[in-house]
């Protein structure tokens, strides 16, 4: 199992000082600025190869619909290199810890079981938005630490469900303020919300039910500052771990509360 610590620095796919995130350069970058952890993105090209890539399409391109072959040679030509997952973890392992998100369901175990041949149960966790996907997980896997990612966009959930209205909308969003049934249901081991769902008490709540937190993805100096100081995150997942970083090095109240 995974232990949390106090305001670990989540590299957000890296980091997003470079041209391309999600990429070996900017996974190296993020640790390279201060990143304890890298987060990344996981799917499946239609062949069935596992790639890090955040879009379900390459340019236009559907991945489920193609090989890897051709979506990597597309990507070139603009650039952009996609690793695949086994040459990231060949890379990182021993550099870093990993949260790895899923982004669909399918083919979850086949991750987990690849992770697991280049790093320890207690050096990556796993994040879903989606709650059958973190139960089938800790259901196979006990020792292997899961979270339920929290802050959907409308468009996100339109996309899944393309009968949602803006009721369907509300509904949700009181979910994600009050996620205890999901996570108890899904059998999380920590939740990772959008940091606009903390303006309503989501961190306390969570520390009151000793549920650790992960808050994404936070780039404002502000709120930065806030998170180090309350020290109730056991994440911080942003986009400028150098930034984390230099405010962690200097904010060491630890009994400040928010």
């Amino acid at each position: 199992m995974f232990k949390f610590g106090i305001n670990n620095i989540v590299g957000h796919r890296g980091c997003n000082e470079l041209k391309y995130s999600n990429t070996i350069e900017s996974f190296l970058k993020g640790i390279e600025l201060g990143a304890d952890m890298i987060e990344f993105d996981i799917r499946r090209t239609g062949d069935g190869v596992l790639i890090i890539h955040h879009d379900e399409d390459v340019f236009g391109n559907n991945i489920k619909d193609y090989e890897y072959k051709f979506l990597k040679s597309l990507a070139f030509e603009k650039g952009l290199q996609i690793p695949t997952v086994e040459e990231t973890l060949v890379i990182l392992r021993g550099k870093t810890k990993l949260v790895v998100e899923l982004k669909e369901k399918g083919y979850e175990k086949e991750v987990v079981s690849k992770i697991e041949e280049y790093f320890s149960d207690d050096e990556f966790v796993v994040i879903s938005f989606h709650g059958e996907i973190i139960r089938g997980i800790k259901e196979k896997y006990q020792n292997v630490t899961v979270g339920l990612l929290l802050g959907f966009e409308y468009s996100e959930l339109k996309a899944m469900n393309p009968r949602i209205n803006h009721i369907g909308l509300l509904t949700e969003r009181y979910r994600e303020l009050f996620p205890w049934k999901s996570v108890k249901n899904c059998k999380a081991d920590f939740i990772a919300p959008h940091f606009d769902l903390l303006c309503l008490g989501l961190l306390k709540s969570a520390y009151k039910k000793n549920i650790p937190i992960f808050v994404w993805t936070v780039n404002n100096e502000r709120l930065i500052k806030k998170l180090i100081k309350g020290r109730l995150t056991s994440g911080i997942i942003s986009d400028k771990p150098g930034l984390v970083k230099k405010f962690k090095n200097v904010i060491v109240n630890k009994n400040y509360i928010n």
